[in-house]
């Protein structure tokens, strides 16, 4: 049907009556003109909802948790040194140990926990992808490896001298950095072995059987053919058998140095007595 214009002779205000073609209905339409009084009272009600809404869309970019949640790290921290026995000990365990107590990246103890927070992997997590499960706790995590991954307080932490140095090989921050006396003796063996001689671009070959390799005889002098370079400082120490432990026990070493890995290319074929070693249950002497 064709529209018809409904003209101000076609309605009739004081009725609500409209004709369209010459009928005459009731309607529910407003009658025209609308008195002020209706009108301020919609003005009224359209504010009121404007209001609102804009009220609903600040709230919903305020992130309410942040404002009220507390912070319990920095709470119990504040004005004093944080140690690693017992507050982050304990926020590990609350809040990383559902998947971090296995074989993938354990924080379950001190070293290896301390090997991530030197290696700055630690501090990536808890202000990265790890952020939601750190909460509160993040800043009292980055304020323990800010002030050196301390273990204890240091009257409890026994040889610790008052220049910052130990008589344990420990540096003044708890990290190992000592290198045994003994350490280099026997580094003929390295770019040949068995008088080989040959340099540092070839492979390590040990004097003993395969099965037989251990730290003392084998590996501290391959790590430090091939690894000392670059790892005898604070980032992932392989300068003693306690340190390099660690990446053996959580898997990174092997890892690393195997086919494939990031640091094969360093260790090339080296990395096959320190496979061996680890297979064979990576032992001391």
């Amino acid at each position: 049907m064709s529209a018809v214009m409904i003209t101000r002779q076609q309605h009739v205000h004081s009725q609500g009556l409209w004709s369209l073609n010459g009928n005459w209905m009731k309607t529910k339409i407003c009658m025209l003109p609308i008195n002020k009084m209706a009108l301020k009272r919609i003005k009224k009600a359209a504010f009121k909802v404007a209001v609102i809404l804009i009220l609903s869309g600040l709230l919903s970019l305020i992130d309410l948790p942040l404002i009220t949640k507390k912070r319990p790290g920095l709470a119990r921290t504040a004005g004093r040194a944080v140690y690693y026995d017992p507050t982050i000990k304990d926020i590990i365990t609350n809040d990383c140990g559902r998947c971090h107590s296995g074989p993938s990246r354990n924080l379950m103890d001190y070293d290896n926990l301390k090997a991530y927070a030197e290696s700055g992997m630690l501090a990536a997590m808890v202000q990265g992808s790890m952020s939601r499960f750190a909460g509160g706790d993040q800043g009292t995590i980055l304020e323990w490896i800010n002030a050196g991954t301390p273990e204890k307080p240091a009257a409890n932490q026994g040889n610790v001298q008052n220049n910052g140095n130990t008589n344990n090989n420990t540096s003044k921050n708890g990290v190992n950095t000592a290198i045994n006396a003994n350490f280099f003796n026997g580094l003929h063996h390295l770019g040949g072995g068995k008088g080989g001689g040959g340099g540092a671009t070839q492979p390590y070959v040990p004097d003993v059987p395969v099965n037989g390799i251990t730290y003392e005889n084998t590996i501290q002098y391959v790590l430090a053919k091939d690894c000392l370079r670059c790892h005898s400082g604070h980032f992932r120490n392989l300068t003693t058998y306690d340190n390099v432990s660690i990446y053996v026990k959580n898997g990174l070493l092997k890892t690393l140095v195997q086919r494939g890995g990031a640091m094969h290319r360093f260790a090339l074929r080296d990395s096959r007595w320190i496979v061996a070693w680890i297979e064979n249950g990576a032992p001391r002497k």
